[in-house]
């Protein structure tokens, strides 16, 4: 059938790829040869059960409303080659895919409300069974959409912490227009927008939200906004959002507002929340939560001295994402580098730093990636690795992307200046205090004004707001804007 096709396509090397049971001369010859031979009732069950990839007696009978599926299965497994056994026990097999094809065109073609049917129970089973993919692909061909954005709404964190971010993307694609008028739906293309870099469309999403939200979830704008932020790498303006007070009752919320927190330097308000998203993550369970959470604590801790308890967390952290599948999430790249720092041998922490970087390319978080590429950089030049140079290089360009790269720019000036590479030597201490006109212009840096416009809002000229920034990184001791930013957080001058 593959040969006599061959003669009616252009493109052999598609059609090789796509050849299937419902190419036309193969459809032809089944139903004339195999299915126009059969008894009309068993007939009309081979229609239904082939709606299903995989078979077995008690799915079957939950899918047809049958009562002999295991015993049936078994005969039509004993009589033909239609089937193909999937285990050594004789539970689970699988229709050959021709006939499968062949098959499910048949049941379309006569019975689409059926079949409508049909795929709606197995996407209830496969759902009560926990096999959400195969849920929501038998309740999308079913046509619940609903139903089907229920389960992604619901099920989204799961699915992405075990890396099928494509896979939630297709569903998301496929459930259309449903995306904007769904909250649940909306919210989780708004997560998985930051988490794939699209800020334009997760800043859309939470518009959205915003929209469509009762009153009753502040939590979540809140910690999705204060996200979206800080992984354009504005802490900042991260900041600013977390300051409002909201009810977390979801373990991502505390996580994030604690995380921006941690970036900002704020360390003392960023434990509770962190701790806070720790306790959710066991009660409900979300290990993703479970093993991010104390990666952001060990970086709080070690950026406060704490270096014993650093790595303790950060071990930790390391050890439930193992335990639990999720030693690939990006986040994770924190603890690494917490490792690498606290690491006595300089090879094993620029083993832990390289591991670092590798999962740290994996987000378009920049404040971490920047974070992350200081550490690494910092190995490599104690342990003198060609590519030192060039990791600096790399976190100096990201860094000077953010409009504020918090804790993550001051460490990466530190590095710097521990080998030569700084514009100008760090200075933990104030040069000299700021006047009030200074400390007006001060508050304005972490915006994204441009001094034309910070000028304008003080009234003064843009002259005036220059020499009031060149006097504040001379005081603070830094090269430039973002750079005082955080110096001026550490003082606590913001």
């Amino acid at each position: 059938m593959a040969a006599l096709s061959l003669h009616r396509v252009a493109d052999v090397a598609e059609f090789v790829d796509s050849f299937r049971g419902d190419d036309h001369l193969v459809a032809d010859y089944l139903s004339d040869e195999f299915l126009d031979a059969i008894e009309p009732n068993e007939r009309q069950r081979l229609l239904e059960v082939a709606v299903l990839d995989q078979l077995s007696g008690s799915l079957i009978d939950d899918v047809c409303g049958t009562s002999d599926g295991a015993a049936w299965l078994t005969s039509l497994a004993a009589g033909n080659q239609l089937v193909i056994s999937l285990d050594r026990s004789g539970t689970w097999f699988r229709f050959h895919h021709l006939p499968r094809d062949l098959l499910r065109i048949e049941l379309e073609r006569t019975s689409p409300k059926r079949a409508a049917v049909l795929h709606a129970n197995a996407g209830r089973w496969y759902a009560a069974a926990g096999d959400l993919v195969a849920a929501v692909d038998h309740l999308l061909a079913a046509g619940c959409q609903i139903e089907a954005a229920d389960i992604v709404a619901e099920n989204a964190t799961e699915l992405l912490t075990v890396g099928r971010v494509f896979t939630v993307r297709r569903y998301l694609d496929r459930l259309g227009d449903l995306v904007d008028e769904h909250r649940g739906l909306t919210a989780v293309n708004g997560w998985l927008s930051v988490v794939t870099g699209r800020f334009a469309e997760a800043e859309r999403s939470l518009d959205i939200l915003q929209r469509l939200d009762a009153g009753d979830d502040a939590g979540l704008l809140v910690s999705l906004s204060a996200m979206i932020h800080l992984a354009r790498g504005d802490v900042a303006s991260g900041l600013a959002i977390a300051e409002v007070d909201v009810s977390t009752t979801e373990p991502a919320y505390p996580m994030v507002l604690g995380a921006v927190r941690v970036m900002g330097g704020r360390f003392d308000e960023a434990r509770p929340f962190l701790t806070r998203a720790r306790e959710l993550a066991a009660r409900h369970p979300d290990h993703f939560v479970a093993a991010v959470a104390p990666a952001y604590e060990a970086v709080a801790e070690i950026e406060s001295g704490r270096g014993q308890l650093a790595e303790r967390l950060a071990r930790s952290s390391l050890d439930y994402a193992s335990a639990h599948r999720l030693q690939g999430a990006a986040q994770l790249a924190l603890a690494h580098s917490v490792i690498a720092r606290c690491a006595d041998d300089p090879h094993a922490a620029w083993l832990a730093a390289h591991r670092s970087v590798q999962l740290a390319r994996r987000s378009p978080e920049h404040v971490m990636l920047v974070y992350v590429l200081a550490a690494a950089a910092d190995a490599a030049f104690a342990e003198r690795r060609s590519e030192a140079e060039e990791l600096l290089l790399e976190a100096r360009t990201i860094a000077d992307r953010c409009v504020d790269p918090g804790i993550a720019g001051r460490y990466l000036r530190r590095v710097e200046a521990r080998y030569g590479k700084a514009e100008r030597p760090m200075v933990d201490a104030l040069v000299e205090d700021l006047t009030e006109r200074e400390l007006a212009v001060l508050r304005y840096l972490p915006s994204r004004l441009s001094q034309r416009e910070i000028a304008s809002e003080l009234y003064v000229s843009l002259n005036t707001v220059k020499t009031h920034c060149k006097a504040i990184y001379r005081k603070l001791g830094v090269a430039g804007r973002t750079s005082a930013v955080q110096a001026a957080r550490d003082h606590r001058l913001l």
